[in-house]
């Protein structure tokens, strides 16, 4: 079983490429920001993390195990799925990356303009 810690690095290595590969020349990026993966852990034996970028502020939801990997391949990307938190129903979009396989994204903050620094986006990340 990994780490959290190796979690975050792996979802951070992938969102970087994104952002140098995909996103450089996109005028909404907060270049006070970068990206970084915080607060990852174990529930209800999926990973979550909360995802800071230069251009949103998502949480993250991966397989825990190579039965949900699996599981998750059926699902059509861009599907909205419903989790329930101890704060209530949120909704998440399935995407995909290569290196990450399927996952689940819930928007926090989309753009991420208002943020001042990274501190204040990862204090933002970490309380949701």
């Amino acid at each position: 079983m990994p780490e959290p810690t190796d979690i975050s690095d792996r979802l951070a290595a992938v969102f970087r490429r994104i952002h140098r590969e995909r996103m450089s020349d996109v005028p909404i990026l907060n270049p006070r920001l970068a990206v970084e993966a915080t607060g990852t852990r174990d529930w209800n034996g999926h990973w979550l993390s909360a995802l800071v970028t230069p251009w949103f502020i998502n949480l993250m939801l991966l397989p825990g195990t190579e039965e949900i990997a699996t599981s998750w391949r059926s699902l059509k990307l861009g599907l909205k799925t419903l989790h329930r938190f101890p704060a209530g129903r949120f909704e998440f979009i399935v995407g995909e990356e290569a290196e990450l396989g399927r996952y689940q994204m819930c928007s926090l903050f989309s753009p991420v303009l208002e943020f001042e620094s990274q501190e204040a986006a990862r204090l933002a990340a970490e309380a949701a």
